[in-house]
């Protein structure tokens, strides 16, 4: 039985639904979140393997999430996903420990690979 749990955070609905769908048909555990503060609220009760998150949403943005979720779990996995794909991204992932970057449009397979890995 596999015991990794996702957590999804995205302000685009659509978007979560497919990775959602994609997760769940991997028969991974997915729980989802709309934006970074109902993401917190999710992360202080319960604990996931991986937390999948845009980078920009209202309000609180992936990295300010990114830094909190390794604050309440540093085993955390943590995969950025940005519009575009630039030097200062990519040291803002370092810096919050993010395990990786994917850039949108991002498909059906990259997030089956993702999970998989």
């Amino acid at each position: 039985m596999n015991k990794r749990e996702v957590l999804i955070v995205d302000d685009d609905i659509v978007f979560l639904k497919l990775v959602l769908s994609i997760i769940k048909q991997e028969g991974i555990k997915a729980h989802y979140a709309r934006n970074g503060k109902e993401a917190v609220g999710i992360l202080q009760k319960r604990r996931f393997t991986t937390l999948i998150t845009d980078l920009q949403m209202p309000g609180m943005g992936g990295y300010e999430l990114a830094k909190i979720a390794k604050e309440l779990d540093s085993d955390i996995d943590i995969v950025m996903i940005a519009d575009g794909m630039s030097s200062e991204i990519l040291c803002l992932a370092a810096l919050t420990d993010v395990s990786k970057v994917l850039v949108k449009p991002v498909s059906a397979v990259q997030i089956r690979q993702l999970i998989r890995d």
